[in-house]
């Protein structure tokens, strides 16, 4: 019960922050991806801790353990081995 709570309010709010070319999918045991192409490094926190708090908050309504999440971005590691 708690994973689909979970995965709908994963997909409400990545809809409602992200663009229709991003990307979520769903990776199991209550895990989800959200893959942000053309965001940059600065944005990227931004639109993750909208949705981490979004979610949250509805957790927070309805009485349910909030979620926790871990982000990276490939950009990062790109400019860092090339030095950009």
């Amino acid at each position: 019960m708690l994973g689909e709570i979970l995965s709908g309010l994963a997909i409400e709010h990545f809809h409602k922050n992200c663009r229709s070319d991003d990307f979520l999918g769903y990776i199991g045991k209550n895990k989800v991806l959200f893959i942000l192409f053309n965001c940059n490094i600065e944005d990227t926190p931004k639109v993750i801790d909208r949705i981490y708090s979004a979610i949250n908050k509805q957790l927070l309504k309805q009485k349910l353990p909030r979620v926790s999440v871990i982000h990276g971005s490939i950009a990062q590691k790109l400019a860092a081995q090339y030095k950009v």
